[in-house]
């Protein structure tokens, strides 16, 4: 039986720079450059955080000792993440 978990979205880029046309457009030439669109919601701009403190340490607890991590490697984090 799967155990349900609770988790917010978490942008690394802070959503302000989006905000920012000056800013948004230099990052979008930047990124362009690579062939990536630079939006709110591209690839490796999200990491999906736990909102319970207990689910993230135990999380932690399941590196391998190769360093992988099934949580990790689906873009989780281990940390905590209350809110906006």
């Amino acid at each position: 039986m799967a155990v349900p978990f609770a988790f917010e979205i978490h942008h690394t880029f802070p959503e302000a720079l989006f905000d920012d046309l000056d800013i948004r457009e230099q990052l979008q030439r930047l990124f362009a450059e690579t062939g990536t669109n630079f939006t709110m919601d591209m690839a490796g701009n999200e990491i999906a955080l736990f909102t319970d403190s207990e689910v993230a340490v135990y999380v932690r607890a399941l590196t391998g000792g190769d360093g992988s991590n099934v949580y990790y490697d689906s873009d989780f984090g281990s940390a905590v993440q209350n809110g906006p």
